[in-house]
């Protein structure tokens, strides 16, 4: 599922339009494209804390920290957030 992922860490606040996957390990983010911002992370399941949902108005976002990263996704109606809630439990 592509998507756009906003994430805060100890340098600031960052975009980037990512493929998302969820696997046995985790939740895996990567941008293949040479013209995007490149990421690729695995945020593994057991360290993700301070999970949240929030319904404003027809979006939902849905956000959590893991290892001193703070991850926030918006459903602008691409279904991320049935997706996340789908492979995520504990949400």
């Amino acid at each position: 599922m592509n998507v756009i992922v906003e994430m805060t860490d100890a340098l600031g606040l960052d975009y980037y339009f990512v493929t998302l996957k969820a696997t046995s390990n985790g939740l895996l983010l990567s941008s293949g494209k040479a013209y995007y911002r490149n990421l690729h992370e695995i945020i593994p399941y057991q360290k993700i804390s301070h999970s949240k949902i929030i319904k404003k108005d027809q979006l939902i976002e849905i956000s959590f920290e893991c290892e001193n990263k703070q991850y926030r996704f918006v459903d602008y109606g691409n279904g991320v957030a049935d997706y996340l809630q789908k492979h995520l439990s504990f949400l």
